[in-house]
């Protein structure tokens, strides 16, 4: 118990660590992308920044759906802890490239970091099958999955204040996040090397662990499940009508959340330190109605009741905020700031409502034996939809935000359609 215990809270630590230091660099993406004079860019480009933007974050979950059976399945085969070591080694040196990347002003090998960050993000399955590892039932799997996900949010709630160090006066200055993101990434691996010392425990073991099948043969067969898991969210009768909801809507919600920082800085030359203070008041609003909200509505309404209120105030919200930035010059721009920071707060508030239901409504669609399918493939189908909506990001959000609203809108108009027309399914 002890053994087990130790192992969990040194993987929370990773993941607190690791979401520091993904988090302290999102709110300079868009100086990164648009500063002509420190940024990534130097004078007029061939391909338009905002575009190129977009492509930045399209490539990490492409990436990721690449890198996650990879580690998953290297760690079948050489143990978790031994790939662990060697996927944060591998974090801190793509850290260091990105460095060189912005001292030399060089696009391509900036993206090349995210494609490389992307796959390496797989190491988060390797700590999902950590968990599951020293988890002896159902009820501890849950138990233990929450700490984890508990500091990762306030991992991604102090990570961006470091923003604060990022001035656009200095050609260096853009480096510091990396810089920081480094020196964690190396403490986060000393400290996991030393508690990995003291504990030990046996991997669970099936068909797929077993070292005398090749890796090559167990990759084949993980890409295979990754397509079967996809396949199956959208040909079984009983799952497809909440798996096409859930495509829709997580589309419109990430069309809308991967253009905030972009429009924050377009629209109200916002710099990165006050980019970084919007998403800790976003993430705040996230951790409240996920650990407050949620548990309090949910002793008034069924699980079918919330999910449709948490989709239709998005949906309101969503379309007000079209409205309010397509005629703001109708508005003082303090109250213009203001009203855009409580919409997008509310928004965030209402996430879990929302999410946490659609897994709920998964987990009773299952019949015990395709959970592991069904988990499987809303997380396949939650990349797809990162990705896809990353590729219209740029050039909408430059320009056209309150069109991002209104498109955000209505694909989770659709996604409310798709629910209610099937609410007898899932039901």
């Amino acid at each position: 118990m002890k053994t087990n215990k130790a192992l969990l809270y040194s993987i929370c630590l990773m993941l607190f660590i690791a979401a520091v230091g993904d988090s302290l660099i999102f709110p300079i993406l868009p100086s990164l992308f648009l500063d002509e004079k420190h940024g990534l860019i130097i004078g007029k480009s061939l391909i338009s920044r905002e575009i190129l933007y977009g492509v930045s974050f399209a490539l990490f979950p492409l990436a990721g759906i690449i890198g996650m059976p990879v580690f998953g399945s290297l760690s079948d085969i050489f143990g978790r802890k031994k790939v662990i070591f060697i996927g944060l080694s591998l974090v801190a040196c793509d850290y260091l490239i990105n460095i060189l990347a912005l001292i030399i002003h060089n696009i391509w090998l900036f993206l090349f970091c995210q494609i490389f960050i992307g796959f390496l993000s797989g190491i988060q399955s390797v700590s999902s099958a950590l968990i599951s590892d020293i988890s002896k039932n159902d009820k501890e799997l849950i138990s233990n999955f929450k700490l984890p996900n508990l500091v990762m949010i306030l991992g991604f709630i102090l990570g961006p204040s470091f923003s604060i160090l990022v001035t656009n006066s200095h050609p260096l200055s853009f480096t510091i996040p990396f810089i920081i993101a480094f020196i964690l990434s190396i403490i986060n691996l000393i400290i996991l090397i030393i508690i990995f010392k003291k504990v030990h425990y046996i991997n669970s073991t099936n068909e797929l662990q077993r070292k005398d099948i090749h890796f090559s043969i167990q990759l084949r067969i993980v890409y295979k499940n990754i397509l079967e898991n996809i396949f199956y969210m959208f040909t079984n009768k009983r799952i497809s009508p909440l798996a096409y909801s859930y495509l829709f809507f997580k589309f419109g919600l990430l069309l809308f959340m991967q253009s905030l920082s972009l429009y924050l800085a377009v629209t109200f030359n916002d710099h990165p330190y006050q980019i970084s203070m919007f998403f800790i008041m976003m993430t705040t609003s996230l951790t409240v109605g996920m650990y407050v909200l949620q548990s309090r509505v949910s002793r008034f309404f069924e699980k079918i009741l919330q999910l449709k209120l948490g989709l239709g105030i998005v949906i309101t919200i969503l379309f007000m905020g079209a409205v309010v930035i397509k005629f703001n010059q109708n508005i003082a721009i303090n109250y213009y700031n203001h009203l855009i920071i409580i919409m997008c707060g509310l928004i965030y508030l209402t996430i879990p409502l929302i999410t946490l239901n659609f897994i709920g409504l998964f987990n009773k669609l299952s019949n015990g034996k395709d959970k592991g399918k069904i988990m499987g493939g809303m997380g396949q189908l939650t990349a797809l939809a990162t990705f896809a909506s990353a590729i219209f990001i740029g050039k909408l959000a430059y320009k056209n935000e309150w069109l991002v609203f209104t498109l955000s809108g209505l694909v989770i108009v659709i996604s409310y359609w798709l629910f209610k027309k099937n609410i007898q399914i899932t039901d």
